[in-house]
């Protein structure tokens, strides 16, 4: 009987935990479809009852922006050459 009231009590304990750490989560998910200026004037909580308005501007100016372009194109020309480089180095040589 001591073993299931621990586990009950340690899983009760995990449950609050992973509420207490889902929250900001949701926060920042729902903030990320919100306007700016509501993000910078009023809470995430207030999307449901006051300002009602969702948008995908932000991932629309994230992804398709020329920085993020321009830096997943560096990324991908570096990344290859930086492996090899590595795999070339670590090699012992004759």
């Amino acid at each position: 009987m001591n073993n299931r009231k621990a586990s009950i009590a340690i899983n009760t304990a995990l449950l609050i935990l992973v509420v207490i750490w889902f929250i900001p989560i949701l926060g920042l998910f729902i903030s990320s479809f919100r306007p700016r200026d509501y993000v910078l004037t009023t809470g995430w909580w207030t999307a449901f009852t006051k300002n009602r308005i969702f948008t995908l501007d932000n991932y629309r100016q994230v992804l398709g922006g020329t920085k993020y372009t321009s830096s997943m194109r560096w990324a991908t020309r570096c990344a290859p050459a930086a492996t090899t480089s590595r795999r070339r180095s670590s090699t012992p040589s004759p």
